[in-house]
């Protein structure tokens, strides 16, 4: 048994939800950090671990990255969000957990924990539904039959899901409703979603970002209308330099632009 807080990083093993229940029971209480990203914890380990986090008080940082959670699972753990607040970095990343998932993570932190200081979500199959319901956390105005309190919200992360305008709409209203007023959030990852950069969303995101200095990364609003600068960019300088020179432009989702040729 371990005699003092401590960080278990177990990632891409395959301990399963038979290793949880062990970590759970022998040793969890120890733990500052755990990290079993990629592990196949599944339903039965969410399970035992939402009961140990209703009571723990040591544990700040979990990450759970691609556990084959799900929805239902992550309702479960959402259940222990409502009475721990001691975890302030949370990541849920890659587990599929919907809209179904979101909305129960979003009810309980509304209803409890509001120390949670990173989320991370990425390719969880969000879609508009649950990025409005995400919104709510950020606004004072409550949707969730309760008192919204503070959230200490630094670091949102929200790439690769299906987020569209209706959500993106929310995010933006959320943002200009807090403007003003004391918060903490400074990274916003958003690319790799399903809108296209010439929405006058955009705009609005970019605008708040100009204007609040609190928030210090704005990632992603840029995705695909970043293409279009750095393709502009590229041509400028391929037809302008005479020296040899490299360029990483992986992931940009450049695309034909013959239109910026002319």
């Amino acid at each position: 048994q371990l005699s003092s807080r401590v960080s278990l990083d177990l990632d891409c093993n395959v301990i399963g939800s038979l290793g949880l229940v062990a970590i759970v029971d022998h040793c969890l209480e120890t733990l500052s950090r755990l990290s079993i990203a990629h592990n196949g914890i599944g339903h039965p380990g969410a399970v035992a671990l939402s009961g140990a986090l209703k009571i723990n008080k040591s544990l700040t940082h979990l990450d759970l990255r691609g556990n084959r959670i799900g929805p239902s699972s992550a309702a479960i753990l959402a259940e222990s969000l409502e009475t721990n607040t001691t975890i302030l970095t949370l990541s849920l990343s890659r587990n599929n957990i919907g809209d179904d998932g979101m909305l129960s993570i979003v009810r309980a932190l509304a209803k409890g924990n509001s120390k949670i200081e990173e989320l991370h979500l990425s390719k969880n199959r969000i879609t508009d539904r649950g990025c409005v319901g995400l919104a709510s956390l950020l606004s004072s105005k409550s949707n969730w039959g309760c008192e919204m309190k503070p959230m200490s919200l630094r670091n949102l992360e929200l790439v690769h899901n299906h987020i569209g305008v209706q959500g993106m709409e929310a995010l933006a209203d959320a943002l200009e409703e807090i403007n003003g007023r004391t918060m903490n959030l400074q990274n916003l990852s958003l690319h790799w979603n399903s809108i296209s950069w010439t929405h006058h969303v955009f705009d609005r995101l970019e605008f708040y970002q100009e204007r609040n200095k609190n928030i210090q990364n704005l990632k992603g609003l840029l995705d695909e209308n970043e293409s279009r600068a750095v393709w502009s960019f590229v041509l400028s300088n391929l037809m302008l330099s005479k020296k040899r020179f490299a360029m990483d432009l992986a992931f940009h989702l450049i695309r034909n632009a013959p239109d910026l040729i002319l």
